[in-house]
């Protein structure tokens, strides 16, 4: 491989020398690509389109033999070498979208150096994760073959990237969350207030219309009986007023016969 040939550092290391020299001012817009032109011109369209989840504008820039030479390790997606552009969207792309909900290149600086078929771009990988925001910084250097890049290196940190998820796993994690919602007890606050179910309260509104019945009806039971008794009571009293104002009439017929007698 190229990358393990003497002095392929140090050009890199000169290149980007040269970079920050050449955009030595600070600026939003990414240095060079306010007159981006040519090469950079369309390394800036492929990252623009990268960003934008358009795979095919992506790789417009690439030969379809490109090699592809990111970090080693587990957690940088597509990590490795790869040949073609069939094997970046499976390694690369495919791993980019099961692992980050966002992810892009956000460039700093262009240059296109003069002595190499290059242009290397400083900037930042940025995105979301299981981690938390990503933002790391790396330099990728497109190395042009005629208008086609031939080859693409990357360098970054892999390990301040987030694991990357096997195949089927973000679907799995999908899966175990929407069944966990599922198992969740249905409640209703009405229910959790008194403990009671349906039948219970239809049960309870009975008994209470019942006893709004039977209550009315009791009383005036009650103040009937009442009466009749007071009524008895009454009539008892006043036939032994009357019984015993006969005997007293009785009594003093007898006594007026007696005394006419005499």
């Amino acid at each position: 491989m190229d990358e393990d040939k003497p002095g392929i550092g140090d050009r890199l290391s000169g290149a980007v020398e040269r970079a920050k020299e050449a955009v030595g001012g600070g600026s939003d817009e990414p240095q060079g690509a306010e007159a981006a032109e040519g090469r950079v011109a369309a390394v800036r369209s492929s990252l623009r389109a990268f960003g934008e989840g358009d795979q095919d504008g992506f790789f417009a820039v690439f030969s379809q033999e490109v090699e592809w030479v990111a970090p080693e390790g587990e957690k940088f997606p597509g990590a490795g070498t790869h040949q073609g552009q069939d094997a970046v969207r499976e390694r690369f792309v495919s791993a980019v979208a099961r692992t980050y909900p966002s992810f892009g290149f956000h460039p700093d600086h262009y240059l296109e150096a003069p002595d190499e078929e290059w242009v290397v771009t400083l900037g930042k990988f940025v995105g979301e994760g299981d981690d938390g925001p990503l933002d790391v910084p790396a330099t990728l250097v497109f190395e042009f073959d005629g208008d086609e890049v031939s080859r693409l290196r990357i360098y970054t940190d892999s390990d301040a990237f987030t694991a990357v998820k096997e195949e089927g796993e973000a679907e799995r994690e999908d899966d175990d969350s929407e069944e966990s919602e599922e198992s969740k007890p249905e409640s209703s606050g009405e229910d959790e207030g008194d403990g009671k179910s349906d039948d219970d309260d239809k049960r309870d509104d009975e008994s209470d219309e019942d006893k709004d019945r039977g209550e009315p009806q009791a009383s005036g039971q009650g103040d009937d009986a009442g009466d009749r008794e007071r009524s008895s009571s009454a009539s008892r009293d006043h036939s032994s007023r009357s019984s015993e104002g006969d005997g007293q009439d009785e009594s003093r017929d007898r006594g007026q016969s007696e005394q006419s007698e005499h």
